[in-house]
């Protein structure tokens, strides 16, 4: 058995087999928890959002997701945060609901700001979200 089993799960925007296998590698990325700090955000012209579901036997957590989200411009940002992944799901299906009622049109980019908040529940706790921009 495998130690370590990297699957792509799910992707906003069809992946074909080449792709998949690159992105569940997770090489070419940039974990935003290390880039983004409380008083710099970054900002995501999003292309597609992927999850690669993770299975690690040398890790404490051995079963987890990473949200592999890619710029227009290539660039591919990493981060196991899950309220990060539920508030860009939540931007996406708005604005499909958007696209849908002829409120927005398709074509248009989709960017969004990338921050670090504290926790209201945790004292002295940071964690990712996104709001639209």
């Amino acid at each position: 058995m495998n130690s370590y089993k990297a699957v792509v799960k799910e992707s906003v925007k069809g992946l074909t087999a080449r792709e998949k296998i690159a992105i569940k590698a997770l090489n070419d990325v940039t974990e935003l928890n290390d880039l983004v700090t409380p008083e710099q955000a970054i900002m995501i012209n999003i292309d597609n959002v992927v999850t690669v579901q993770v299975h690690n036997e040398k890790s404490d957590n051995q079963d987890y997701n990473k949200y592999v989200y890619i710029d227009k411009d290539g660039t591919k940002y990493v981060s196991g945060s899950e309220p990060l992944y539920t508030t860009v799901k939540d931007i996406l299906s708005d604005i499909e609901d958007a696209i849908a009622d002829g409120e927005m049109d398709e074509t248009e980019d989709i960017t969004i700001k990338v921050m670090k908040k504290e926790s209201a529940n945790y004292k002295g706790q940071m964690f990712l979200t996104a709001e639209l921009i």
